[in-house]
């Protein structure tokens, strides 16, 4: 019993799986570092069309959709955003005790030999470079504008508008400055380098799990506030916020439901990016000067614009 309890508390001690924990104490060969890529083609309606939000956040029926005409050059695989226990996985990996640092970052400075693996990441930065504009506005724009508060407003409406007005300033700004700002220094690496490294790898994965996280957040708002409403006529109804039409429609369907309830739904985009963002914070704490990531402090920093 004691010397179960005694390796029992190794293992949490050295964060190791039991397999790594006997190839730290040199009573099995070393296992190599891996990562598990996560790729799948780009998904679409239409052949000529691309559904970016079927892409980053899952094939599944949506209120909403980001339909773009499918870029002549995209032929191929993209990268799929990881779900929450895949993210981790890598994260744990990176952090693993039974890994020197040293080890880590050797396999973080190496090649990909996955052709394949570097074909989809090209594919992925470039299909967010096509639709960059119309996505960002598609995600600023989707949250409606509310009339200003007058004199003859209550106290109580002053300060939800107010709360609520910082929330979608603050998705806005996180919004814009995370695709037009992060994605920049992928996009000119993955179109100058035919030999990116796993460290851009981890990098592209990072930030793909944060737009997905983004774009979940704006399907579960929308899908709450259309369960308030409970209209028939909007249960086969899907919002395409690469049209500006219908995401003048959306946004006067979300008007409908009143600050307050559309309030409470906006909260489901904070607590969509929360989960990546963590992964994001334990590999950045550690790696980020070594794969050129900034840490969570600087990154927050850069959406406030400070």
């Amino acid at each position: 019993m004691k010397v179960t309890v005694f390796l029992l508390s190794i293992l949490l001690l050295v964060s190791c799986s039991p397999e790594n924990l006997w190839q730290k104490v040199g009573l099995a060969s070393p296992e190599p570092i891996e990562i598990t890529s996560k790729t799948g083609s780009p998904k679409g309606n239409e052949e000529d069309e691309v559904d970016v939000m079927k892409c980053f956040v899952g094939d599944r029926e949506s209120v909403v959709s980001f339909s773009i005409r499918k870029p002549e050059s995209l032929r191929g695989n993209i990268l799929y955003p990881q779900d929450k226990k895949e993210a981790e996985k890598m994260a744990e990996m990176l952090n693993a005790k039974c890994f020197s640092q040293h080890q880590i970052k050797a396999f973080l400075s190496s090649e990909i030999e996955d052709k394949d693996l570097v074909f989809a990441m090209q594919n992925t930065v470039f299909l967010l470079d096509s639709c960059r504009t119309t996505l960002i506005d598609g995600i600023v724009g989707f949250l409606p504008e509310f009339p200003p508060a007058t004199e003859e407003s209550s106290k109580e409406y002053k300060e939800i508008l107010e709360y609520y007005n910082s929330i979608k300033g603050d998705v806005s700004s996180y919004c814009d400055k995370v695709i037009s700002g992060l994605f920049d220094p992928l996009l000119n690496l993955l179109s100058s380098s035919e030999t990116p490294t796993w460290g851009e790898y981890v990098k592209c994965q990072l930030m793909i799990n944060l737009l997905s996280g983004v774009l979940e957040g704006m399907e579960r708002t929308v899908e709450e506030v259309f369960e308030v409403l409970s209209s028939e006529e909007m249960i086969d109804v899907v919002f395409n916020l690469g049209n500006e039409e219908e995401i003048e429609e959306l946004q006067g369907k979300l008007k409908e439901v009143g600050i307050h309830s559309l309030l409470d739904a906006v909260n489901s985009l904070v607590s969509s990016v929360l989960p990546p963002l963590a992964v994001y914070n334990s590999i950045s704490y550690k790696y980020g000067n070594d794969i050129d990531l900034m840490s969570l402090s600087q990154l927050l920093e850069k959406l406030e614009g400070v």
